[in-house]
């Protein structure tokens, strides 16, 4: 898995070689829709709510703000120096995928960071 990181360079997920986001304990908080080929992709919530996009490795919500960042990412706000990260955690069985939400268009993107952290993406959007 991938580590995710977020505005102040800790981990706060993780990215599974299969599109699914995990959050620090092993839980899966959503996932990636879209195709690789896409240069937005959609993030879904656990239950298929559209809550932002990734966009060449950066998680962005609804205002247009970064949230969190992949290694390797570009664009976007600078990045801080990033945190060693903790072992990955054992991953919890993956619920069954809902249908997905049909997804807002992306917003501007603005080079800032957002004050809401990933888990809260994750959770309300």
């Amino acid at each position: 898995m991938d580590a995710i990181y977020g505005r102040t360079g800790a981990v706060v997920g993780w990215l599974s070689e299969f599109d699914r986001v995990y959050g620090l304990s092993g839980n899966v908080t959503g996932w990636i829709g879209g195709s690789l080929d896409d240069e937005a992709r959609p993030v879904y919530g656990l239950h298929g709510t559209h809550v932002g996009w990734l966009t060449h490795g950066l998680f962005w919500d609804h205002e247009g703000l970064a949230v969190a960042f992949l290694v390797g990412s570009s664009g976007g706000p600078p990045r801080p120096v990033r945190q060693a990260h903790p072992v990955q955690p054992v991953r919890h069985t993956a619920p069954p995928r809902p249908e997905p939400e049909q997804p807002r268009p992306p917003a501007p993107r603005r080079p800032e960071w957002s004050q809401k952290g990933l888990a809260q993406l994750m959770l309300h959007g």
